[in-house]
């Protein structure tokens, strides 16, 4: 949930005092804000997530997914995918993680990447405020597959087209 990235953020002073000091870069359309998300991020990565919340985590792990080997750690913002924004591909999944500790570590990294400049830039050029932008985390089992992709079901330049559905693959 939101209220997990929310937490881990404000389990540190030092990131909320960067966070404040990207949000008045962002005010004045500093030449630093790259630098600054730069930095956020290592913040971000380099903070250990307290105990209290590893733990809730760790439990909902096995609860919910109990024997499984390798998971995927997927972004799901409540800032893409909007009317006017489409932030396909701007923050970040971490697929074959096998390890608990890399689990945490990949958590972090996804929460970092709302944080990355551009996804800040993106959102800040069409009014999104960093104050309502939250990062939460999916967990799932890595399935093996020969291609992956998104599918989109509806037209990203004509919302009245519904007729037509576009898909993005790779290998």
């Amino acid at each position: 949930p939101f209220s997990y990235q929310q937490e881990f953020l404000e389990s540190s002073s030092r990131i909320q005092q960067a966070i404040a000091k990207l949000k008045m870069a962002l005010e004045l359309n500093a030449r630093e804000t790259d630098s600054i998300c730069l930095n956020l991020q290592q913040m971000i990565r380099g903070v250990r997530m307290p105990d209290k919340l590893r733990n809730r985590i760790d439990s909902e792990i096995a609860k919910h997914l109990s024997g499984v080997s390798a998971f995927v750690i997927r972004s799901s913002s409540n800032a893409e995918d909007l009317q006017g924004f489409s932030a396909a591909g701007i923050y970040e999944s971490i697929s074959h993680v096998s390890k608990a500790d890399k689990i945490f570590e990949s958590i972090k990294e996804v929460w970092a990447s709302l944080l990355s400049p551009r996804s800040v830039r993106l959102r800040h050029q069409v009014g999104i405020s960093l104050d309502d932008c939250y990062m939460g985390v999916i967990i799932q089992e890595m399935i093996e597959s020969e291609i992956g992709g998104v599918l989109v079901t509806t037209n990203p330049s004509n919302a009245n087209d519904f007729r037509n559905v576009y898909m993005n693959v790779s290998a």
